[in-house]
């Protein structure tokens, strides 16, 4: 009787003018009597604008033009709370300007603080040891600066430790548009295997690394998105002049997420890169870097299944920090990347398939990594791991005739 008083209140208060339901972060998706109704637009109230994340600003521009869907507004809510530090995060449904529309009005609560101290990365191999990154980010209406502290042996052939200072603002209607200028500073150590690779020509060698790097972001769709610019490096020898490695930089991002069938959540994430070192700008080095990336995601009740593939070609000259890079936490896990390639390659494949039941995670990855004229020789390996989150524990075996070294891995990426 109380429930059938309930949804005869709820469709009344759906004619009454201006406001069509208010519901909080708890709210009942079972209830959802106004999933009739399409999204015209995602708003926050006073016109506010906040540093949210690129992926939830995804998920907030994928709502537009969709069905009116309480319980991912709701999840959408709690990521907000916990991105900003807020109190509360409230929304409200209103009439849109159409019949059949409706505006999605978002309210935060003051945040505890407008300053964000975050660890971004942070992972261990124990052939390859730390790497970690933390954030100091400062919003400031629509503007945020960032400070990070970095030391990563992980991500290039070379491990870099230094600081990362970056600036954002959008402009435009709706924030479309954001404009970021980046500068860099890092120091550059090598593992005794990539000194042994190079030999006696170590002019490739460089032991600081400096980037200024400006950047515009067009955000063409709620889930495509543009980045163009420039990256102006200078390369610093122990003995002999700097060197310049700047570049025309471009990214093109796709991320979608979507019910599926049952209770099925689906993603996909992709993206293509490219960066041109080019004497016209007055790069030392001249070289083309292009890559390509794509992954999968589905979730279903306690099952996850993720499938990835990278793919990269360079042509030219490119500095050792654009080589490529296999075998560290994220990509053909358990394989050491100085013993594949201690100076990278310019030419790589790598897919991975993981699935999930709760926490419990098991994977198989396959990737090969090469230079131009070279045959390329693929590798494999397997693990499982437990996975929390952004964080994971794994052990990752490299699959061989000769030998099992099992390596451990830990940490979190975001």
């Amino acid at each position: 009787m109380k429930q059938g008083l309930f949804l005869v209140l709820t469709a009344a208060a759906m004619l009454l003018p201006g406001t069509l339901a208010a519901r909080g972060p708890d709210a009942d998706s079972s209830l959802n009597v106004n999933s009739r109704y399409t999204v015209q637009s995602v708003e926050f109230a006073d016109g506010r604008h906040f540093p949210l994340s690129r992926p939830l600003m995804d998920n907030l521009h994928a709502l537009v033009g969709e069905r009116l869907n309480f319980e991912r507004i709701n999840q959408i809510t709690k990521l907000m709370v916990q991105e900003l530090h807020a109190d509360d995060v409230k929304f409200h449904i209103l009439r849109g300007t159409e019949p059949g529309q409706v505006r999605v009005l978002f309210d935060v609560e003051e945040p505890h603080s407008g300053v964000d101290v975050a660890v971004r990365k942070l992972s261990y191999d124990s052939r390859q040891g730390w790497s970690g990154r933390g954030v100091l980010s400062i919003p400031f209406g629509p503007n945020r600066v960032s400070v990070a502290v970095v030391t990563d042996g992980d991500e290039l052939a070379e491990r870099y430790s230094g600081v990362e200072t970056k600036y954002a603002r959008t402009i435009g209607e709706n924030d479309r548009v954001e404009l970021g200028f980046e500068i860099d500073g890092y120091r550059e150590h090598y593992n005794q295997a990539t000194l042994l690779a190079a030999g006696n020509d170590t002019s490739g060698l460089y032991s600081s690394r400096w980037n200024a790097e400006p950047t515009v972001t067009f955000f063409l769709t709620p889930s495509l998105s543009m980045t163009a610019g420039a990256s102006f490096e200078t390369l610093g020898f122990a003995s002999g002049p700097s060197q310049s490695a700047n570049a025309l930089v471009d990214t093109l991002r796709y991320h979608r997420e979507w019910d599926g069938w049952g209770a099925a959540k689906d993603a996909v994430e992709a993206s293509y890169s490219l960066r041109a070192g080019t004497s016209a700008l007055g790069s030392d080095a001249e070289y083309i870097k292009q890559e390509i990336q794509a992954r999968y995601e589905r979730k279903q009740d306690r099952h996850t299944i993720e499938v990835a593939v990278f793919a990269g070609t360079i042509t030219g000259h490119a500095p050792l920090f654009e080589r490529f890079v296999l075998g560290n936490s994220t990509m053909l896990r358990g394989w050491n990347k100085y013993e594949l390639d201690p100076l990278g390659g310019t030419r790589i494949a790598n897919g991975s398939v993981q699935y999930g039941y709760r926490m419990f995670r098991v994977f198989y990855d396959m990737g090969a990594i090469w230079d131009h004229g070279t045959s390329p020789e693929a590798k494999q390996s397997a693990g499982a791991g437990f996975q929390k989150g952004a964080f994971l524990v794994a052990v990752a075996f490299p699959l061989r005739e000769s030998r099992v070294e099992p390596v451990l891995i830990a940490g979190m990426n975001f």
